[in-house]
This record gives structure tokens, sequence and C-alpha cells, in this order.
């Protein structure tokens, strides 16, 4: 039993030997690393394209094509045969007062807009999808040039088997550019293609955006516009994930406060669009991608895609006109829409027409800030009559405030009796303690409306008003919100007495304090308008005081109503004046 056992070890020890010795004499083949998830994601997505040798195909030199047109300062580059700068000869300038550039081609040479692409096909300029080492700032050469406009042509080697035209026709006036791409197969195959539109923006994250307490915040950020309604994307948002809007999408391009770069494609087929956004490499930079529908083009066959965009100020009327006169003249099929980047809010129905009349103002005066004081004027007009009713309202329940505080007193352990005895008094002497909140009710929408317009309003941003640069911006001497706060004060003690000693005292001191503390954060131009309306009420009631002393409701024990002595004069003058 024992040499059994011995002669088995020995057996397995032979059996290791020899395998260990086959395994040196042929080593299996290594088994392939399995991909992670994320790798056959990645492989999945990218394209079936024809396998090629890399070839690399040199860039001459970089030319630049400058233009001076109408409002606006434009500059193309060979490279992309894109825009590399666009600025208006306003000169609006930029938080380091440097002039402000619709294009950041100064962050990153390749940040050029309105360069073009294709997705989800065989041929293209994507550097993806191309056996050739180049990306979308190839070489272009010029093909036609004009004093507004500019054409650029592709070689075929450029972009497999595709010839490519674009053109730019700049209309300085409406501050919009036309871009115009005419793709032509040159190939044997049927191509399917869907053509891509880059634009590129900045926001400095080093800079403060602003915000808070009122103050609306200005920064740039990638949007999409569907529908008549824009989807904002910050930076911040970008990094963690791009964005994607498809369906119904009028334009796509950056946002800002005061400001829109946007493109609408032409779209004569109504069909799908596809508005993206991503985060560039470059800490602030962001990109918003335009794609149109697919289309097949037969060997021979071109396919043409036209886009307008808009680069400027947002002026509520301009791009409203602009939006109309594209539709008019044929250049798009639908309204683009880019008025739709001027947030008004959901009150928006009266501050548009606010914003009219502001814009008319200027017009007669020439300037923002005088423009402000006579719309406030015309408000105030507008809505004297409810002023005028809720400070009657008011002065009459002052009147009363020994009554209700006798009230008070005699059923301080009966607050429901007290109030109806209080209710039966306001009834005797026809007083609707109603009457002073209804009027202010109904002129609330208009001063929210107002409130919210003189925020957004774009024709404000870096406008000047006698020590003040930049009506959008806060007061840099605090002259209007120390102004305010003083106003506030004497417009209280003019107002009508509220019975409630505590509401008065809240009136007298809470509300100009907390006013004035507002003005120090808010835009200068919607506290110059608060300014102007708290004299104007100051005046109206100095005026209502001197023109209209009140009469005394208080009453007897009888009930009879007692008159004051300045109604009692007035009684006994029209008497005597009677004939015998």
């Amino acid at each position: 039993m024992e040499g059994q056992g011995k002669n088995i070890l020995v057996a397995v020890a032979i059996a290791f030997g020899i395998m260990m010795v086959w395994n040196m004499l042929f080593p299996p083949e290594k088994p392939k690393s399995k991909k992670s998830s994320k790798a056959v994601a990645a492989e999945t997505l990218k394209p079936a394209v024809p396998k090629a040798e890399p070839v690399v195909i040199p860039r001459g030199e970089e030319q630049r094509f400058k233009y001076d047109v109408g409002k606006v300062e434009a500059e193309f580059s060979s490279y992309g045969a894109a825009l590399v700068s666009w600025k208006l000869k306003q000169h609006f300038t930029d938080s380091k007062g440097e002039v402000l550039d619709f294009v950041p081609s100064h962050v990153s040479p390749s940040y050029r807009s309105f360069q073009i692409g294709f997705v989800d096909g065989a041929h293209g300029l994507e550097p993806s999808t191309l056996p050739i080492v180049q990306s979308r700032e190839t070489e272009w050469t010029l093909v036609a040039q004009g004093p507004d406009h500019i054409e650029f042509s592709l070689k075929p080697e450029f972009s497999s088997g595709l010839t490519i035209r674009k053109r730019f026709d700049i209309d300085g006036e409406s501050l919009s550019l036309k871009m115009s791409v005419r793709v032509e197969n040159i190939t044997s195959e049927t191509v399917d293609q869907r053509l891509a539109v880059d634009v590129f923006g900045y926001q400095d994250p080093k800079e403060d955006q602003g915000g808070g307490l009122g103050m609306p915040p200005v920064y740039w950020a990638a949007a999409c516009s569907k529908s008549g309604n824009m989807t904002i994307r910050k930076h911040p948002s970008l990094v963690k994930a791009p964005g994607e809007v498809a369906g119904d999408v009028t334009w796509g391009g950056i946002n800002h406060s005061y400001f829109l770069i946007a493109a609408a494609p032409n779209n004569t087929a109504n069909s799908s669009l596809v508005c993206q956004t991503f985060a560039e490499d470059k800490p602030g930079a962001m990109r918003t991608r335009m794609i149109f529908p697919q289309t097949t083009m037969k060997a021979g066959a071109p396919m043409e895609r036209s886009l307008v965009a808009y680069l400027g100020p947002k002026y509520l009327g301009d791009l409203e006109v602009l939006d109309a006169n594209l539709v008019k003249s044929n250049v798009l099929s639908k309204s683009p829409g880019f008025s739709a980047g001027v947030d008004l809010g959901t009150l928006s129905f009266i501050a548009r027409p606010l914003l009219w009349l502001l814009v008319k103002f200027y017009g007669l005066v020439g300037n923002w800030g005088i423009a402000i004081i006579l719309l406030t004027i015309t408000v105030k007009l507008a809505t004297l009559y409810f002023h005028t009713k809720s400070m009657r309202s008011m002065r009459a329940m002052g009147k009363l405030k020994p009554e209700i505080d006798a009230i008070n007193a005699k059923h301080k352990d009966d607050k429901q009796k007290a109030q109806q005895e209080i209710m039966a008094m306001y009834k005797n002497h026809g007083v609707n303690p109603l009457a002073g909140c209804l009027p202010m009710l109904l002129q609330m929408p208009i001063w929210f409306a107002l409130y919210r317009m003189l925020m957004r309003a774009a024709e404000l941003y870096q406008a000047d008003f006698l020590w003040i640069d930049d009506l959008t911006a806060t007061d840099p001497l605090y002259i209007l919100p120390i102004a305010v706060m003083a106003a506030m004060f004497v417009q209280t003690r003019l107002s009508p007495t509220p019975p409630d000693s505590t509401q008065q005292k809240i009136m007298l001191y809470v509300m100009p304090i907390m006013f004035g503390a507002f003005s120090f954060v808010l835009p200068s131009g919607l506290v110059l308008y608060m300014l102007t309306n708290t004299i104007l009420t100051a005046l109206h009631s100095l005026y209502m005081y001197r023109t209209e002393p009140s009469e005394s409701v208080s009453t007897s024990p009888s009930g009879a109503k007692k008159t004051s002595p300045a109604a009692n004069k007035k009684k006994n003058t029209k008497t005597s004046g009677r004939k015998k």
C-alpha cells in the first residue's frame, strides 16, 4: 500500500514536469484584454469610415480679410473660411475696458465662428471621418470678394470627394450675417450628409457674474431656442455634460444679458434640427453647434444650405423688425424668433409697450436718463386715478383711528366682537377698508413689468446720464440711493397715516431704509425710476393735503357726524353767499 502511494506521487511529479516543459516549448497565446464599457461605447459611436494611411497636407500662410460695413467691423480668415472678429462701431466695452468682440478668437486661434463640418457621414471635415490629418481650420481659397460679401472654396482633397463653397453676406445696418454653403458630390457614390455649423463663446470664469438682490446676472452662456423658448447652459454646467435640443429649433448660439449671437438655419422642409452645446478645452470657452437635417446626395448632385446670424445688442424693436424682414424678403422660410432672446418675464405683454415708450422718449430727447424720467411721469399719470382713490381711502381710515382704538379697548377680550363693531363703523361712515389696497394691487403688475424692463433693457447698457457711465450698473457715487432714501422719508410723512401704529412705524422708518439699502445694489436706471416716482408721489400727497382738507369722521354719542373746522368754514361761506 505504501509502495503504491509512492508510485502515485512519482507519476504526478513526472506529469507536472512534462507539462512545464511543454509550456516552455509551446507557450499558449495570450488572451486579449477585455475592453471597458466606455471603450466599447466609444468604439460603437465611431462612424464606419474607410481606413487609409494618414496624410499630412501643409497649410499656406493665413490670410485675413477685413470689412467695414455699416455699423460693423468684421474680419474673416482663410483658415476654416470662418469669422474671426465682429465688432460694433458703437464700441461696447467688456469688463476690462476693451472693445467687445463677438468672436472669442483672442482666447484661442481655433475659436472661429461659422466653421462647418459634417456628421453621420463617410465624407466630411471632422478629423474622425477623414483619412487626412487636418481639422476644420483647413486652408480655404478665396473665390470672390466685394464690399459686403466674401466667398471661399475648399479643394476635394481636403473633403474626401466633395467640393464646397461658402459665402458670407454682411448686413451692417441690421447687424446680421448670412452664410450660404454649396456642397457637390463629385464621387460615383451616393453620400448621406448632415451639415453642422459652430458658433463659439467665452465667459471669463474669474469675473463676478453679479446677480442677487434684484440685480440681473451678466454672463455669456450657450443657448438654443425651440418653439420660442430659450434653453441656456452656463459653462460650468457644460463641463459636467453637453446639452442637446432637437425638434422645432429656430436658432442656436451664445446668449448674454444684453447681447445675442444667434444662428438661424433656413429650414425650408420644416425638418427636425439639432442644437448641441459643449464646453471647450479652455476654461470658460463654449460652443454651440447647429445641425441641419440629413441630405442624400447622389453622384454629381449638389446640396445647398444657408443660415442667418445676428450678432449684436438685444434691442427688442430692432430684433422684431429683423425677424419680420427676413421672412418678408424670403431670406428665411419662417421667422427665426431672435426677439425671443429678450426675456421680459411673464408680464412681457405690459413690459414690451413700456419699453416701446422708453425708446420713443429717447428718440425725442436723445438721453436715456431723461427718457426714464419721462416714462415714469407717463406711468404715474396713467395710474393717478387709482393712486388718488387709494390715498383718499387711507386718509378716511386714518381719521377713524381714535374710534378703532376705543372699540379695541372696549372689547379687548373679544376680538371677534371688536372686528364686527369696527366693520359696522366703516359701513356707517361709508369707508371701505379694501378701497386703499385694491388700487395699489391694480398698479402692481405695471410696477413689476416696469421694474423688469428697466433691469433687462439692453438699450440702457453703458448708456450715460450725468455722472453715471452705465445705467445698467450701480451708481458709482451713490448719489441716487441716498436721494431715494431721503425722498422716501419725506414721502411717507406726507402720506395718510395708517390706523395701525405698528404699520405707521414700518412705513415711516423701515420702508425708506429697506428700499434705500436696495438702491445701493440695483441698476442706476432702476434707481432713477424709483427716485422720480417717489418725488412724484410726494408732490401728489402734498397737493391733496393742500387742496382736499379731510373731514373728521369721528362720531358724537348720538351717532351724528362731526365735521372739521375747515369743512364748517367752507359750509358757512356757502351759506352766507345765498340770497335770503
